[in-house]
């Protein structure tokens, strides 16, 4: 019993591998007039413009950012998510002048999980203009559908 766990434990280390995270997950959102609730998809964040919310990080995904002020139309932006993964080449850890070209301190796990995942809302200062009830200006609508 005591052989299988260790052969486990040895066969679990050789598909480990390290990732690296990194991004932003804070979108500065301003308004005029400044002083306008912040919502995020529909949830009051207890937050005024201007303010830097964040948004959840590498699983948030796209939000709808509302903005709320008395004596004006609401206004709603989204703010999109974007990310990217880096997995690595046969070729990248190993010397390419010498007979032994592979990487041998790599894991089988590092060809099969990626070295690195960045992530990035856009945009990441959201200016919205807030128009008085009655005042705001006509939208254009999507009549594709019809």
């Amino acid at each position: 019993m005591q052989m299988s766990r260790a052969f486990l434990a040895l066969l679990l280390l050789n598909f480990a591998s390290c990732t690296y995270f990194s991004g932003d997950s804070r979108v500065l959102v301003t308004s005029d007039p400044a002083g306008a609730q912040i919502l995020v998809d529909g949830s009051a964040t207890g937050y005024w413009t201007p303010h830097y919310v964040d948004l959840a990080g590498l699983f948030g995904g796209n939000h709808e950012i509302t903005l709320r002020k008395r004596g004006f139309e609401d206004e709603t932006r989204t703010v999109y998510q974007y990310d990217t993964a880096y997995t690595s080449r046969w070729l990248d850890g190993g010397d390419t002048d010498t007979f032994l070209s592979a990487p041998l301190f790599w894991t089988i796990g590092d060809f099969m999980t990626p070295f690195a995942v960045r992530w990035q809302y856009v945009p990441q200062k959201l200016f919205v203009t807030l128009y008085p009830e009655g005042e705001a200006p006509l939208r254009q609508t999507d009549d594709s559908n019809q």
